[in-house]
């Protein structure tokens, strides 16, 4: 879901997951954000960050965003969004996308 800055990435995945229902049309009520490390992630032999951000110049840091939904049901739900790399927006399996509201 990168678009951007990480800032801009993270609002517009914000958006994207307000957006989000179950296949009932539950809706989701977000509990929390973090940050993880990802476990796909493979460190290079040799990594160059930039000098003024501290940030890798390759552009993957190896983290995840994990958000915690509250589902109306009362369940929780996790989801992981990569917001550091540009790739195609999946809705998860479950759920659907009704669009801006």
């Amino acid at each position: 879901m990168k678009q951007g800055d990480i800032g801009k990435s993270i609002g517009l995945s914000k958006v994207f997951l307000r957006n989000l229902r179950t296949a009932d049309d539950q809706s989701l009520q977000l509990l929390g954000r973090i940050s993880i490390s990802d476990p796909a992630y493979a460190r290079p032999a040799i990594q160059l960050n930039n000098r003024y951000t501290g940030l890798p110049v390759s552009g993957k840091l190896g983290q995840l965003d994990v958000y915690v939904f509250k589902i109306t049901a009362g369940d929780t739900l996790r989801l992981f969004v990569d917001i550091y790399h540009k790739g195609p927006r999946l809705v998860p399996k479950g759920l659907k996308y009704v669009g801006l509201q």
